[in-house]
């Protein structure tokens, strides 16, 4: 249920964590999608440097006052979702500004990521609020993903036909855009 999370801004101290979890994710998630080879050799240790890198950044820009991490356009939100009856980190999102070139829309769901065991449970749908809100944006899921492409569906985002290669691995991906809220 909704009400057994806390959905906060991740914290340096949370980089361990995120990275672990990060990794479980794309491994469960993706497996069948992407090639096992690939899933089995991502690193945790990798994914924890770059939360450390990506968090002490965030953190050093909100203590300077050189940016509003709440304010999506202008910086991107990250949101974590913490069990309270555990207190364990179970999902993550990101939402920013658009990345590719020539964007359909201005603001981009980055990323969300959440562990099997919450999936159905309503913490997906908080993050998507708290990073992306209601309004236009779009974001890349990958091809075959069709749970998440029926979450995003729901949320109002719909196929628009383009698609791109993820890199490392050679897996289509395919835009999904929302319009409005």
């Amino acid at each position: 249920m909704r009400e057994d999370y806390d959905i906060v801004s991740p914290q340096p101290a949370d980089a361990e964590e995120l990275g672990r979890l990060h990794v479980r994710v794309w491994q469960e998630a993706y497996a069948g999608l992407m090639p096992a080879d690939y899933l089995r050799r991502l690193d945790p240790m990798d994914r924890v440097r770059m939360w450390e890198s990506s968090l002490t950044r965030v953190a050093a820009r909100r203590g300077s006052g050189e940016a509003d991490a709440d304010e999506v356009m202008t910086y991107p939100r990250s949101r974590v979702a913490r069990h309270r009856a555990t207190g364990t980190l179970v999902g993550m999102a990101s939402a920013g500004p658009a990345r590719d070139p020539n964007p359909v829309l201005p603001a981009e769901l980055w990323m969300i990521n959440v562990e099997s065991s919450h999936r159905g449970s309503g913490v997906a749908d908080l993050l998507v609020e708290a990073t992306l809100g209601d309004g236009p944006g779009y974001l890349w899921v990958f091809a075959g993903n069709d749970r998440a492409q029926a979450f995003y569906r729901r949320l109002g985002f719909a196929d628009d036909g383009y698609t791109k290669v993820h890199p490392p691995t050679g897996t289509v991906e395919r835009r999904m855009v929302r319009h409005g809220g």
